[in-house]
Parts: structure tokens; sequence; C-alpha cells
């Protein structure tokens, strides 16, 4: 990761100050947040939560694609599984 990167990831999008510390993970949103790798921040100056990945932006963007190749993928192989939405007719 470049140096601009890794300055701009520990930056508060608010108040654009370098102090930053891990913010306590709260609400359900910050736990679904977390399978993604999100990962809630607070910076210190002007109080501002935020959220930012816990990889590297290049590491998480490779994931999250990856997640949604495969997403994709099972939904894809899932409308080749034939359903029955009626059961089927019988001759009386």
């Amino acid at each position: 990761m470049s140096q601009t990167a890794m300055e701009h990831e520990r930056k508060c999008p608010q108040c654009r100050w370098g102090c930053v510390r891990f913010a306590t993970r709260r609400k359900r949103r910050d736990y679904i947040l977390q399978l993604v790798f999100l990962r809630p921040f607070r910076c210190r100056s002007c109080r501002h939560r935020f959220y930012r990945f816990r990889l590297p932006e290049d590491t998480a963007a490779r994931l999250v694609t990856a997640v949604l190749t495969l997403l994709n993928k099972l939904e894809a192989i899932a409308h080749r599984i034939p359903t029955r939405s009626t059961p089927p007719r019988y001759p009386v």
C-alpha cells in the first residue's frame, strides 16, 4: 500500500485529524459489517465515528469482488435447479 493510501486510511474523513482509534462495536450493523472486514473507528479530536476496511484497501477490494463473483455463480446455479411451484397433476 502506498504512503498516501496509508495516511488517508488513518485520517478522520470529517476533520482530517490523524489521530483515530478503533471504536467499540455496539450495534448489530457493526457486527454485520465486520463480515466484509469493515471496522468502526472514532476520531479523538471531533469524535466522528466512521468505518474503514481492516485490511489494506486493495486486499479488501479483491475480497469483496471474489465474494460477489461467488454469489453470482451460486445464483446462476440456483436458477438451473428445477423447482415445482405447484404440485403435479395426476389424471383422475
